[in-house]
Order: C-alpha cells, then sequence, then structure tokens
C-alpha cells in the first residue's frame, strides 16, 4: 500500500517537472526581428556557424555583413530549459554570410541582452 502511494506521488511529481512553461515573449512564425550590432566582438546568444565551417562552404566569415539585418522567423522549437529556439532567415531572401539560408537563435536571452529587436 505504501509503495503504490509513493509511486502515485512519484507520477504526479514527474508530470508536473514535464510540464511545458508559457514563454513570456510569444512569437509565431513569420514575425520579424532586426539584428543589432553588439558592444563586443561576438553575438553570444544567436547562433552562427563556427568560422572555419563557413570558410568552407566558400562564404566570407565576418559577422558585420549581418548588423541591422531584417529577419524572419521560420521555425520554432523548445530545448529542455524552456528556452525558445528559433531558426531565423533574411527577409530579402539572401544568404548568411553568403552561404547559409538560417540561423538559429535563443530568443529570450537575445532580446535581454539587445542582439535582436522587434519592429
Amino acid at each position: 500500500m505504501l509503495r503504490k502511494i509513493t509511486f502515485s506521488i512519484f507520477l504526479v511529481f514527474m508530470s508536473l517537472v514535464f510540464i511545458p512553461t508559457v514563454q513570456a515573449q510569444e512569437v509565431t512564425i513569420g514575425d520579424e526581428f532586426i539584428i543589432s550590432s553588439v558592444q563586443g566582438t561576438t553575438y553570444n546568444h544567436l547562433i552562427f556557424p563556427r568560422k572555419n565551417f563557413i570558410i568552407k562552404r566558400g562564404g566570407i566569415a565576418n559577422t558585420k555583413s549581418v548588423k541591422n539585418l531584417h529577419v524572419i522567423v521560420q521555425s520554432i522549437s523548445y530545448d529542455s530549459d524552456g528556452n525558445t529556439l528559433v531558426e531565423l532567415g533574411r527577409k530579402d531572401g539572401g544568404r548568411f554570410f553568403r552561404s547559409y539560408k538560417q540561423i538559429s537563435a535563443r530568443l529570450e536571452k537575445a532580446l535581454e541582452a539587445g542582439e535582436l529587436r522587434s519592429i
């Protein structure tokens, strides 16, 4: 009897742990953002490919080329920590660094850090 009660409490607790949290920033596919310039030399929450991968694909590994670009949310997912991960594509249909159609971003952290601005 005690085992059944303990097991049922465990199941209830585990089901509460895996309930997804409601995000403060509701984002939908098609929302538009602007990539801002950063104070330092790197973006921390926009996930760009590594420079050697960009160069191997024939691109130019220069993060200055992405400043003030208008981007559109193309897909939305959530990681295990509850962060919103978005795939961003250029509004003009071009490629990032002349070789990648999409980049990823941790939405909430990128907005807080000022790496992305909403329009």
